[in-house]
């Protein structure tokens, strides 16, 4: 309890509350989408990470007035695997001060063994970042490290070579997501299903990406359309409406020998069967259509203490199925 308002770790009996508050705030740009957690934002967060917690805030009335979430996954952190949070869902109300929850959710990032923890912020959203680069005595420091892309790519682009896509067993994937293991800081593939590998005509393997389905438990609401996209929605009838759910899929853990057969496999990707109508591909670059939501990646000095130099220096790899 401190002042009017309760802090607590929640339970999957909060879920259905956090989802509704989560979903009531939207996302700033061109498409300002909301990001829900439907039906149960816990059990949501939890199949995200290996473990997860939402910290909840309450009023006197015991009403939900704000809430923050912790993801934790195994990453390969200059070669060594260690565990590593990411935070997300930090929403507040009124006058819920919401900075309290650092203190539970340090806790739970100690008792998870966590090394290093990492957040997103959107380009567009500056007064969050203002607000977390200010020093505050409640709230650890964050770090602006690095920009990053997600890449909102239609399905049913034309495939322009004679290479195929199939379902990937693990031998096909070795050497392709050997380099990954190789990056500063990587998240480890979790399984190899949904695995899918590119081969051309003599059965070499040129890239290869997990379709990871999600919309189970997390979904994408178009909440409104800036003025570009309002002009040009009636020349794009595709578009979903306002306040539909994005009927789509993460394209994560992809690798590629080079540019081409990065194209190659979004394309023949995006061919797909599934219902779906647009995957997510995180990437600063992407060579096909598409549209993106930009941000900033914000590693967080739980104890103020600076990011030693490697760190600061790293080149993060961030799956867009993991945020």
């Amino acid at each position: 309890m401190s002042g009017n308002y309760t802090y607590e770790l929640a339970s999957e009996k909060d879920g259905a509350e956090i989802a509704a508050l989560l979903e009531s705030t939207e996302f700033k740009g061109g498409i300002a989408l909301a990001c829900a957690r439907r039906p149960n934002a816990v059990a949501s967060l939890r199949r995200d990470g290996e473990n997860a917690a939402f910290c909840v805030v309450r009023d006197a009335r015991g009403g939900l007035v704000g809430t923050g979430g912790c993801t934790v996954n195994k990453m390969r952190v200059f070669g060594e695997l260690v565990n590593v949070a990411y935070l997300t869902g930090m929403r507040g109300t009124g006058r819920a001060n919401i900075a309290k929850c650092y203190a539970l959710l340090r806790d739970f990032c100690r008792e998870n063994d966590v090394r290093h923890t990492y957040t997103t912020i959107l380009r567009e959203n500056t007064a969050v970042q203002r607000m977390l680069e200010k020093p505050r005595k409640s709230m650890p420091a964050y770090r602006k490290h690095a920009a990053y892309t997600v890449n909102i790519v239609r399905k049913g682009l034309r495939i322009r070579d004679g290479h195929v896509l199939q379902k990937a067993a693990p031998a096909d994937l070795a050497d392709l997501l050997a380099e990954r293991a190789r990056l500063d800081f990587a998240p480890c593939v979790p399984d190899y299903d949904g695995f899918y590998v590119l081969k051309d005509g003599q059965g070499t393997a040129l890239a290869c990406g997990k379709v990871w389905r999600q919309q189970d438990y997390k979904q994408y609401i178009v909440k409104k359309y800036g003025w570009k996209f309002r002009l040009l929605k009636p020349f794009l009838p595709w578009l979903p409406a306002e306040n539909d759910v994005l009927k789509l899929f993460a394209l994560s853990f992809v690798a590629a020998k080079d540019d081409a057969a990065l194209e190659s496999l979004l394309r023949h990707v995006s061919n797909i069967g599934g219902g779906e109508d647009f995957f997510l591909y995180g990437a600063d670059v992407c060579p096909v259509p598409h549209f993106s939501c930009g941000s900033f990646i914000y590693l967080v000095d739980w104890d103020k203490q600076g990011l030693e130099e490697r760190l600061r220096n790293a080149t993060l790899s961030i799956e867009p199925g993991m945020l």
